[in-house]
């Protein structure tokens, strides 16, 4: 039941009213670096595997929330939480945040 609650959250974030035409889903894994930005209110995080960056970011290191994003907060709680348990996470990514790298727009745990 559990998991499909999960599951169903994540496809309401794709699936919500905001265009994501361009969304990719990143492989399941472990976060490996969880960042605060400096003066602005976003989280940069580094996943095992490869950074996929479809939107050709300036800085492909990782992925980080956007702090004009309205969900920005319940991104930046899911991450934190993934951290600190150890869960699987996935990252749904749209664009480029504010400062060049793959803007983070939708978490998933497992």
């Amino acid at each position: 039941m559990k998991k499909i609650a999960q599951a169903l959250c994540f496809a309401a974030i794709i699936a919500s009213p905001t265009s994501y035409a361009a969304a990719t889903q990143t492989s399941w894994g472990k976060i490996i670096l969880y960042m605060t930005g400096w003066g602005i209110d976003d989280v940069r995080v580094q996943l095992t595997g490869a950074v996929i960056n479809p939107a050709n970011c300036s800085i492909p290191d990782g992925y980080m929330t956007d702090e004009t994003d309205s969900g920005n907060h319940a991104h930046q709680s899911a991450l934190l939480a993934a951290y600190a348990s150890g869960k699987d996470v996935s990252v749904v990514i749209d664009g480029c945040n504010s400062v060049g790298r793959p803007k983070i727009v939708g978490v998933g745990l497992r």
